[in-house]
C-alpha cells in the first residue's frame, strides 16, 4: 500500500501553476492524451520536470497506458469503518496482482477532487472512492473518463460508474423492527448532517420504519451534526436535558448513525448513571471494533466488508471492457449483530 498524501511534494496545482493551464489540462496531458496545441504540452512537460513532480510516477504515465496500480479514496482513514473497508480493499487488490494507492480526503470536496487529479497523474489502472459529498463530489468523479471508477458505500448520482454498499432500507428496517420487539415506544436517532448519501439515507429510512411500527419520534430527539464520539456525547447530553426541562422520560431507545456517535451515546449515559439497556437501549451501525469491546457491548449493523471489496475490484476489472458491460448497482444484505446494548 502506497500513501498519495505527500506532505512537502510538489502538487498538480504547482504544474499548472508553472505551465500557465488548469489542472484538468495537466491530468489529460500526464494521463497520455493529446493536445491541440503543441505548446501547451511541451509547457506541462517542461513544469513536471522542473518541479520533479511525482518523478517515477508522472514519467510511468507519460509512458504507458496503465499502471498495476489502483487507486482508493476515503473519507477518513480515522474512521474505524473506513480504515477496515480500507484493509479489506489492499487484501483483494493484492489478490489481483496489483498495488493499492491510498488517499484520504478528510471529508473535503476540493481536496477530494485534488487526490483525484493526483491519481490520474499517477496513472492509475482505476480508482474506488467513497464519495464524501452527495452532489459537490459529482464534478470530480465525472474527471474519472478513461478509466474505471467505482463507489463503495456512498455515492453520486451518475450513469457511467458502478457502485457497490449495504441496504441501507433493509439495515434501518433490522434495527426498529428489533427494538420494537423489545417493547420500546419512544425513539431517539443521532445522525450526520453530511451531505452524503449514507446520512440521508439513514434517517429517511429511520423515520419511515418508526412511522411503519407506530414508534414516537419527537422533532427534538432527531439531532444531525457529525459521525464522531463528541457529537454523540453532546447529543444525548441535549436529549437529557430537554427531557429534564420537560420533566419527562428520556426515550426508549436511541438509534445512532454510526458506531462511534453510539459510543458517544454510553459515554453520556454512563456518566449520568443511566443503565443500558435498562433504562435506555442503544444501537450503533458500522460493526467495529471498539463497539465490540465497549462495556455494554454495542448492537449494530454489520457490512459484508470483505465481499464490498472483492466486488469493487472486480468491477474495475470488468470495466475495461466497457463494450461488453452494464453499470452496475449492487446493495448488498446488511445484518444485525444483537449485544448488550439492545
Amino acid at each position: 500500500m502506497t500513501d498519495c498524501s505527500g506532505e512537502n511534494a510538489p502538487s498538480l496545482i504547482d504544474v499548472a501553476k508553472r505551465s500557465h493551464v488548469s489542472t484538468a489540462t495537466v491530468s489529460r496531458i500526464l494521463s497520455g492524451k493529446r493536445t491541440k496545441n503543441d505548446a501547451t504540452q511541451q509547457a506541462v512537460r517542461k513544469a513536471v520536470n522542473e518541479l520533479h513532480y511525482r518523478g517515477n510516477f508522472a514519467a510511468r504515465a507519460l509512458r504507458r497506458d496503465r499502471s498495476d496500480t489502483i487507486g482508493v479514496i476515503v473519507p477518513q482513514i480515522s474512521n474505524p469503518f473506513f480504515a477496515s473497508l480500507a484493509e479489506e480493499l489492499e487484501h483483494a487488490i493484492n489478490a489481483s496482482n496489483q498495488e493499492m494507492l491510498l488517499c484520504a480526503s478528510h471529508m473535503d470536496p476540493k481536496l477530494e477532487r485534488e487526490r483525484i487529479v493526483s491519481l490520474l497523474a499517477r496513472n492509475v489502472s482505476g480508482i474506488i472512492i467513497v464519495p464524501c459529498d452527495e452532489k459537490q463530489s459529482l464534478e470530480a468523479c465525472q474527471m474519472v473518463s478513461q478509466i474505471p471508477l467505482v463507489q463503495v458505500d456512498q455515492r453520486v448520482d451518475m450513469e457511467d460508474s458502478d457502485w457497490i454498499g449495504i441496504d441501507d432500507t433493509k439495515a434501518m428496517k433490522l434495527i426498529v423492527n428489533h427494538l420494537a420487539e423489545q417493547g420500546v415506544n419512544t425513539l431517539a436517532f443521532i445522525g450526520s448532517s453530511i451531505n452524503n448519501s449514507s446520512a440521508h439515507n439513514r434517517l429517511n429510512n429511520f423515520n419511515e420504519q418508526a412511522l411503519s411500527h407506530g414508534l414516537s419520534v419527537r422533532p427534538e430527539w432527531q439531532l444531525l451534526n457529525d459521525y464522531s464520539v463528541d457529537w454523540g456525547r453532546e447529543a444525548t447530553k441535549q436529549i437529557f436535558e430537554s427531557s429534564r426541562a420537560r420533566n419527562e422520560s428520556m426515550p426508549d431507545a436511541i438509534v445512532c448513525a454510526n458506531d462511534l456517535i453510539a459510543l458517544g451515546v454510553l459515554d453520556f449515559l454512563r456518566a449520568k448513571r443511566l443503565s443500558v439497556p435498562n433504562d435506555i437501549m442503544v444501537t450503533g451501525f458500522d460493526d467495529t471494533l471498539y463497539g465490540r469491546l465497549s462495556e455494554p457491548s454495542l448492537t449494530t449493523i454489520a457490512h459484508p466488508v470483505a465481499r464490498i471489496a472483492e466486488e469493487a475490484v472486480r468491477l474495475i476489472a470488468l470495466s475495461h471492457n466497457p463494450s461488453a458491460r452494464t453499470y452496475s448497482q449492487i446493495a448488498l444484505m446488511p445484518k444485525l449483530i444483537v449485544r448488550e446494548s439492545a
